[in-house]
């Protein structure tokens, strides 16, 4: 009920910074066509020439395997955005950024002109219960100006956030005694600023001896499935003998959280086909058959601490 209140309601939109916006994204990405256009020829929304283009810069040479297409005729290069981000590159980053540009405006800033309000439905349908919202994904809009055109209709913006709910989950799950260490930390010291030793992300930073960003990007993947290839690509690492690296030194320090990952996994290759949240509800495990074993053990963690998030 009260999703339905959210979806029907909707949020106020602030048409002229609204029309702001549209002339911004129009001008980025007349610029990125245009570039491409100078560049070699090719229109950046069309995937077969992206793929063509870039496999003629010898942007694929970097991948292990080639990313090919899955399903339709024949078989050709991907040029999907996980693709083009584990390129070096320079194009393939023209490339994406004209896609999110040009989706923005597409998508979002131009069928909202004129609107009062923005509409969208939420629903709890995805397979871990966690909230999601279509039809205009009110949750999937951009940081920084495209949020900026919406209005609270009670004047202030109140914002609410979880602190780190899914590694603390799994801190509850697993029994890591030093990733509960960490989150028993009070965020603030006693001079007032931020406490970086109860900051996980940063901890996980300083021992790994990576930025704090990538460190993030690894504990996220620990959720995801912990395999080396999550890991290449979440932490946008492109040696997966160094992802690898990574997670055992991951592994080393939160023990506990890494048997569980690995027992998680151990039980949906042995066949359990189904998992269960804290609160007891059983999820059913994707088909190995059909989704394949990598899909598989990301499942296997992240639905027993997604689902207990959401719950």
């Amino acid at each position: 009920p009260i999703m339905e209140k959210m979806s029907a309601r909707g949020i106020k939109i602030d048409q002229e910074a609204r029309g702001i916006l549209e002339e911004i994204l129009e001008d980025e990405v007349t610029y990125y066509r245009q570039l491409c256009e100078e560049i070699d020829g090719f229109n950046p929304g069309s995937s077969q020439q992206v793929s063509h283009i870039l496999a003629k810069h010898g942007a694929y040479r970097g991948f292990h395997r080639l990313p090919y297409t899955k399903g339709g005729r024949g078989k050709r290069l991907s040029s999907s955005r996980e693709v083009l981000e584990a390129m070096d590159d320079p194009l393939a980053a023209v490339i994406l950024n004209y896609r999110k540009q040009a989706a923005l405006l597409s998508d979002y800033i131009r069928p909202w002109a004129g609107a009062g309000r923005a509409y969208t439905f939420y629903h709890l349908d995805a397979a871990t219960g966690r909230p999601s919202s279509n039809n205009r994904n009110l949750q999937n809009i951009p940081q920084g100006e495209p949020r900026g055109i919406f209005i609270p209709d009670s004047i202030i913006w109140t914002d609410i956030d979880f602190s780190h709910v899914e590694l603390r989950v799994l801190a509850y799950l697993s029994g890591d005694k030093e990733m509960q260490y960490i989150f028993s930390l009070p965020a603030i010291s006693r001079d007032g600023t931020r406490n970086e030793e109860a900051d996980i992300h940063q901890q996980t930073a300083n021992f790994l001896h990576i930025p704090r960003k990538i460190s993030k990007n690894v504990n996220f993947a620990m959720i995801y499935g912990a395999t080396d290839k999550t890991i290449m690509e979440t932490a946008k690492i492109r040696n997966i003998v160094q992802a690898g690296r990574l997670k055992q030194i991951w592994f080393d320090r939160f023990p506990q959280a890494g048997d569980f990952i690995q027992q998680c996994q151990w039980e949906a290759q042995s066949g359990n086909t189904r998992v269960t949240t804290l609160y007891g509800r059983e999820i059913r495990l994707p088909d190995i058959e059909e989704e394949g074993l990598d899909h598989l053990l990301s499942c296997s963690i992240n639905y027993r601490i997604q689902a207990s998030a959401a719950e």
